[in-house]
């Protein structure tokens, strides 16, 4: 990934050891996806998830995340505000 951003999300256990089920935030609204248990962060007691920023104006991130949503996108729009920078101190 380029240009790595974490926003915030819902994270929970998935199905298999090493998944986690994923709800964001969208600008139309809730989504929900699978994701690698390596695509997702805890700081300070928040959740994330690792995306890809694509492209931002005024308030909103369009975001390519790490798998496609359940209903078959991969890219949507999140509104700034859920954006945290990845930094060496967020990956694991």
């Amino acid at each position: 990934m380029r240009n790595k951003i974490l926003i915030e999300a819902v994270v929970k256990a998935g199905m298999f050891p090493n998944e986690r089920a994923v709800v964001i935030h969208t600008t139309d609204g809730d989504k929900s996806l699978f994701a690698g248990e390596d695509w997702t962060r805890e700081i300070d007691g928040r959740q994330y998830l690792c995306v890809e920023l694509l492209e931002e104006a005024n308030d909103v991130l369009l975001v390519l995340l790490p798998d496609e949503i359940i209903g078959g996108v991969r890219t949507v729009t999140v509104q700034r505000n859920l954006r945290r920078e990845f930094d060496t101190a967020s990956a694991r």
